[in-house]
């Protein structure tokens, strides 16, 4: 498969000492849509054996699967979880606190999936600015004045977010 590789070595510590420690059974990539007839003939699979690093002790996949795949088609969406948006408003309201955050400040979600919980900050008064590696649910967050950057966090995401906002 061109869109996956298996890793050689612990993704912490770069150690070649791995062994499987946990072996399952390969299955589809999760929260992807399937339409109806891929999953009559048969949805792709992908491995998901837990290695343990002698190492460090990381338990890990070492399989690596291109992110188009992870993400192209991707439906979670955080906001449709009751119990996550309680958890997110307990935390909103302890990262204010704890962060002594006030209107105004910049708040930035790595992995903001559809924007709920900035969405908690910024009815607080705070600036904020998420990022997604799903394009259409960043699209949409950005589209609800929840603004979102499809893509991951590195260094180079990192300069475009306080080009645009500002620094956290």
């Amino acid at each position: 498969m061109p869109d996956v590789r298996q890793r050689v070595t612990c993704r912490l510590c770069g150690s070649g000492d791995l062994d499987l420690a946990v072996p399952m059974r390969p299955t589809p990539v999760a929260d992807a849509y399937v339409p109806g007839e891929k999953f009559v003939s048969g949805a792709p699979v992908y491995p998901l054996d837990l290695h343990l690093c002698h190492t460090c002790g990381h338990l890990q996949l070492l399989t690596v699967i291109s992110p188009e795949i992870l993400f192209g088609e991707y439906t979670y969406r955080s906001g449709l979880s009751a119990s996550l948006l309680e958890h997110f408003h307990s935390m909103a309201d302890e990262l204010t606190s704890v962060a002594k955050l006030t209107p105004g400040d910049l708040l930035i979600d790595v992995g903001s999936n559809d924007g709920s919980l900035l969405a908690l900050f910024r009815d607080r008064g705070l600036r904020v600015a998420g990022i997604d590696p799903a394009q259409h649910i960043a699209a949409e967050a950005t589209a609800r004045g929840l603004p979102t950057t499809a893509g991951y966090m590195n260094e180079a995401s990192a300069r475009q977010l306080v080009a645009a906002h500002g620094q956290a």
